[in-house]
């Protein structure tokens, strides 16, 4: 008589590597990989429950010895983008910046929305502000 594991290992292996691929988060490789090593442990005929602790134990054992790394990869420093590197710099004031109305600013001839940093600063045409976060696609300024 022929047993359905070996299949239905099959198509959770094959479900898990998908869910991996579509997620990117590595939460079902660990899986993917204990139901690998089931199925090879359904072909040699051996009883649900091994097959079921098998899964589990490999499963187990990848997850853990591969947190270290994981935790390493997801904790590496972030990359910078490049228009971080305007924080500090001097931008002059194109169009006004009120308390209630974004401006615009100018910093290495590039043209940005700009909003003041402190909600009662108002800046003129023309003034030197100092760029102090990037919020999306506006600046935050305050005076020099």
């Amino acid at each position: 008589m022929m047993s359905f594991a070996p299949i239905i290992w099959l198509i959770l292996v094959i479900l898990l590597i998908v869910v991996e691929v579509a997620t990117y988060q590595l939460v079902a490789v660990w899986f993917a990989l204990g139901a690998a090593v089931a199925l090879i442990v359904s072909l040699f005929d051996l009883s649900t429950t091994v097959q079921i602790l098998v899964f589990v134990i490999v499963s187990l054992i990848a997850l853990v010895l591969s947190r270290p790394m994981v935790k390493k990869l997801q904790s590496a420093p972030k990359e910078k983008t490049n228009a971080d590197r305007i924080i500090g710099q001097t931008a002059k004031v194109l169009q006004p910046i009120t308390p209630d109305q974004k401006g615009r600013v100018q910093v290495d001839g590039q043209d940005w929305a700009a909003a003041a940093q402190n909600k009662g600063d108002s800046f003129a045409a023309g003034e030197d502000v100092t760029i102090i976060r990037i919020e999306g696609v506006t600046l935050y300024v305050q005076k020099q």
